[in-house]
């Protein structure tokens, strides 16, 4: 039986990226939606006179920071997609 590049292994996890207001999350789960590993971070909030306002850089680097956490945490396990 041929089988494509991308059919989908038992073992595989998908990756989900939430960018809130507060805090960024980034989650790996199986198909069957079990979470499989997250991690978490709060964004700093900047202040002065003028307002508050964040750093999208740093939310950016937060981002990858958090994506390199997960996937090492997934091991061998492939990260089928990313949402």
């Amino acid at each position: 039986e041929r089988t494509s590049r991308t059919a989908q292994r038992m073992d595989d996890l998908l990756l989900g990226i939430d960018l809130g207001t507060t805090r960024l999350k980034v989650s790996a789960f199986a198909f069957d939606g079990t979470l499989h590993h997250q991690s978490a971070k709060r964004h700093t909030e900047h202040r002065d006179t003028t307002g508050a306002w964040q750093d999208p850089d740093a939310w950016w680097q937060d981002v990858v920071d958090l994506v390199r956490a997960v996937r090492a945490a997934a091991g061998a396990r492939r990260i089928a997609g990313i949402g």
